[in-house]
């Protein structure tokens, strides 16, 4: 009589590995935003483009007196917003806007917001939640 593993022993301990290792791993993040230098293949270094200007902006479920828009920590309404990033983006076309949104926040906040950089062709755009 020959002896014989149970495979449905190891296939249900190789379903628990790989169910944990799934779960246990670190997403990974690109760093986009810090200046490094990079060697290349020739010896030369090369440096990525990085804005010399970034705004951060965060959309929210404020009241209409103040605003449901924060440029850089300050409350402002759309009409004033849009202003504002007009005037910065023409003195600087490489300007980066960091978009960030309330949990509670409206949609439709966010698609203006987005629908106005692209009427101004604002390209540089940063989503997080």
């Amino acid at each position: 009589m020959e002896a014989e593993m149970p495979l449905a022993a190891m296939i249900d301990i190789v379903f628990l590995l790989l169910i944990y290792f799934i779960f246990t791993q670190k997403p990974i993040v690109e760093n986009t935003l810090f200046g490094v230098t990079f060697p290349t293949q020739n010896g030369k270094s090369s440096s990525r483009n990085i804005p010399s200007t970034i705004l951060c902006v965060e959309i929210r479920n404020g009241t209409v007196v103040e605003g449901n828009f924060l440029l850089n920590g300050q409350p402002y309404d759309f009409s004033k917003l849009k202003e504002i990033l007009r005037e910065t983006v023409s003195h600087d076309p490489q300007t980066l806007i960091m978009v960030k949104c309330d949990l509670k926040s409206k949609h439709s906040d966010l698609i203006s917001f987005l629908d106005f950089c692209h009427s101004a062709r604002i390209n540089k755009i940063s989503l997080s939640g």
